[in-house]
Formats: C-alpha cells, structure tokens, sequence
C-alpha cells in the first residue's frame, strides 16, 4: 500500500507540472502523464480481459463436460462468434 500511495502521489506532482524537453521545449505535464496514463491503463485493460476469457472458457468448458449435450452446447457457443463482455 505504501508504495501505491507514493506512485499515486508522484504521478499527482508530475501531472501538475511542467517538463522541459532536452530541446527546451515546454510541455505540460497533465498531457505527459496522461498520454502514459491513457496506453498503460488500456494495455493492461487488454491483459486483463484476455485473461478474464480465458478464465470464463476453462469455467464453461469445465461444467458444459459434465452436462448431457454439453459438447453441443460448447458447439453452437463457439459458432456464435467470438465472446464480448459487456463494456460498462
């Protein structure tokens, strides 16, 4: 916890800066931050969702196995298409 608290606090002061290129250049540190903020949080949005599918396959492959007519469950489920959560 500590250490999440330091980064959510260090990433507050950087964001409300200003930072000076090597060219000496100006930028603002809100559009930093949050261009850094906007990749990582959809990269690991990615990560995270591919794992969550995964996850939900196992769970549903797991209990379509012990159902009469699971397989064909599992079938028509897969020709659907591909599985999306819905975006909240």
């Amino acid at each position: 916890t500590p250490h999440v608290d330091y980064l959510r606090t260090s990433l507050t002061e950087m964001r409300n800066r200003t930072f000076l290129t090597t060219s000496g250049s100006h930028l603002d540190g809100s559009l930093v931050i949050g261009t850094l903020w906007d990749k990582l949080r959809v990269e690991s949005m990615g990560t995270v969702e591919e794992a969550n599918r995964a996850s939900f396959r196992t769970e549903l492959t797991n209990v379509l196995d012990r159902r009469p007519g699971g397989a064909d469950l599992l079938e028509e489920f897969d020709a659907l298409g591909e599985w999306k959560p819905a975006v909240v």
